[in-house]
């Protein structure tokens, strides 16, 4: 009997350590964009235009400002830990590079920011809704 009260002293915490653990959350698995399509508004200096293009699953990436108006061909990736889009195109000579957050709630690519790494310095924002 001299063990029995630490012996039900024990019992009863673990189980209120056992009760009070929280569960965890399920992983989330990762978001594959590839093979997605895109459009939406798009703004270069103040000048509006329709932003369309592809991230193709073996990294490439095609679409235009007002397409077929303005093409690009490029390259796409996203960060391993999280949303955040890269992309580099070049069009008309020039190149650029851009990245966007992709929101998982609404499949748009929002506050994505474009700069133009060569051939100028022009700079613009797009927000796309995945098609």
């Amino acid at each position: 009997m001299k063990f029995m009260k630490p012996l039900m002293m024990l019992i009863i915490a673990s189980a209120f350590f056992v009760s009070c653990k929280k569960d965890c959350p399920a992983p989330v698995p990762p978001v594959d964009l590839s093979g997605t399509n895109w459009s939406g508004p798009s703004t270069i200096n103040g000048i509006n235009y329709t932003m369309t293009f592809t991230l193709a699953a073996n990294g490439t990436l095609s679409g235009g400002f007002n397409s077929p108006t303005y093409p690009f061909t490029g390259s796409w990736n996203k960060a391993a830990a999280g949303n955040l889009v890269y992309i580099f195109f070049v069009q008309a000579g020039n190149n650029w590079k851009g990245q966007g957050t992709f929101n998982t709630e609404t499949n748009k690519m929002e506050g994505g920011t474009l700069n133009q790494v060569s051939g100028g310095s022009l700079t613009g924002t797009f927000n796309v809704t995945k098609q």
